[in-house]
């Protein structure tokens, strides 16, 4: 019992952390369950659930029901596997979403732990608490989907991390390594971060630790991390013939990313998009119509040797497309998807593709969406909220610049949000932002600390 009160006492700000997250988490998922029913968290992702279940019961993957099953290529494991699991202790979307909102809280939780390696306490906490109340960070974790459990793996393994490069410990190499494997096994979108863990180890570790014993230290984390990944990769390599741990990204940009490219440049229509490459899909894949092709395994490939003969036939436009593709990524504030949970009508507003019409140069159509339909003004607000986030993360950036102390973890931070806005660019979702968030809100609270303190001096300094 001394041991708890002990341990209370010298966590009292962890705990309130946790709580800060918590609580207005529980009260939406509360709400929620019993004004709209278990239901309401499902958000579509049967198919994970049916994955997860077919393979612990049957030990086959694949999202279908109909038997003899068929194994699938897709989606990543880790999720499925977790919903599953939950789902044979209580079978209930609501109990999910309890175990995915404490998931977040402690992601909150090491949020600050990280922060505090290397800020002090005001804008380590500041950060913390805004991620946790951020009104889209407050929605996402009460909808089964796999964002929750690999954020808290991603930020626990870079914690550990940055714990290696104050330490210099083998075993948070291997922590470090380990979690990274489990969050590329539920999003496979940092299957291929390990040349930004290489980078920043060498920025944070320069000159400190030499350079054979640093290249020995990330040689065994490049082990670990694929001796996690490796037996499902082999397992879709020898099935279908990928090492991919989930080919649905493949399926994904055939259907947006590579339209909204054909949008954009060779000025085509959606439905004009949509039809070439339908058509081509038919073509190559020897089939009579598209639905034959959709959501098989064996015809991805095809779909994936579509997107990349786009892509190689203009490279740079392609490059120019993603930093465009980039800007909903760093404004979208996602709240419209608040209104869509809560069943208020948004579809109109949401139809509306706001940096397309920017880079069109079509105000008028912009400005006839904001007049006709009023609740795009709570998006456009949405949108005010993160162009002013940006913009003083932006003078953060430069101030974080000018303190010699602080530029190698500032350079860090900007690989991390520089590979997640182009690595997840092409989807143009607010949920995307969700990994590179608290290091936004890092750099903007340093913004305004370094203002405010300046804004001080001078009050001082007038006084005086």
């Amino acid at each position: 019992m001394e041991k708890i009160k002990t341990w209370l006492k010298n966590n009292r700000k962890i705990i309130i952390i946790f709580l800060i997250a918590f609580i207005p988490r529980l009260i939406f998922m509360l709400a929620s369950y019993f004004i709209q029913g278990d239901y309401s968290f499902r958000e579509g992702q049967d198919g994970y659930l049916d994955a997860g279940l077919n393979l612990l019961l049957h030990g086959v993957f694949t999202g279908e029901s109909n038997f003899p099953l068929t194994p699938h290529s897709f989606p990543a494991p880790g999720y499925p596997v977790l919903l599953a699991v939950s789902w044979l202790i209580i079978p209930k979307y609501v109990f999910v979403v309890f175990w995915q909102n404490i998931m977040f809280s402690i992601f909150i939780v090491y949020i600050y732990k990280f922060s505090r390696l290397f800020f002090n306490d005001f804008i380590s906490f500041a950060a913390a608490i805004f991620t946790a109340l951020e009104p889209f960070s407050i929605l996402w974790p009460n909808v089964v989907m796999s964002e929750t459990p690999f954020l808290l793996f991603f930020m626990l393994s870079l914690y550990f991390l940055a714990l290696f490069w104050k330490e210099e410990k083998w075993k948070f190499i291997i922590y470090s390594a380990v979690l990274l494997g489990l969050a590329a096994l539920i999003r496979p979108i940092v299957t291929y971060f390990y040349p930004v863990i290489f980078i920043s180890s060498v920025i944070m570790s320069w000159p400190k630790i030499t350079q054979p014993k640093l290249v020995k230290f990330l040689l065994v984390y490049l082990i670990v991390f694929l001796a996690v990944i490796s037996s499902w990769s082999v397992r879709n390599k020898i099935q279908f013939n990928d090492y991919a741990i989930s080919t649905l990204p493949n399926y994904l940009y055939f259907l947006t990313a590579a339209r909204d490219f054909l949008i954009l440049s060779q000025g085509m229509s959606e439905i004009e998009a949509d039809n070439y490459l339908q058509n081509l899909a038919i073509e190559k894949a020897g089939v009579e119509n598209f639905n034959q092709i959709l959501m098989k395994d064996k015809y991805i490939p095809v779909l994936k040797e579509i997107t990349q003969s786009l892509i190689k036939a203009d490279l740079s436009g392609y490059f120019k497309w993603h930093l465009i593709k980039s800007i909903p990524v760093l404004t979208d504030s996602g709240w419209m998807e608040i209104l869509v949970f809560w069943h208020i009508k948004a579809d109109k507003a949401q139809k509306v593709n706001i940096s397309n019409l920017i880079i069109q140069r079509d105000f008028s159509a912009l400005a006839s969406a904001m007049k006709d339909n009023r609740i795009f003004l709570i998006r456009i607000i949405g949108v005010g909220f993160w162009l002013f986030i940006d913009f003083i993360a932006f003078l953060g950036i430069i101030f974080m610049f000018l303190r010699k102390e602080l530029l190698k973890i500032s350079l860090v931070m900007l690989l991390i949000i520089g590979y997640f806005v182009f690595a997840s660019s092409w989807a143009a979702l607010a949920r995307l932002r969700l990994p590179f968030q608290p290091f936004l809100f890092l750099f903007f609270f340093y913004g305004l600390y370094w203002l405010y303190n300046k804004y001080l001096i001078k009050e001082k300094q007038s006084i005086l």
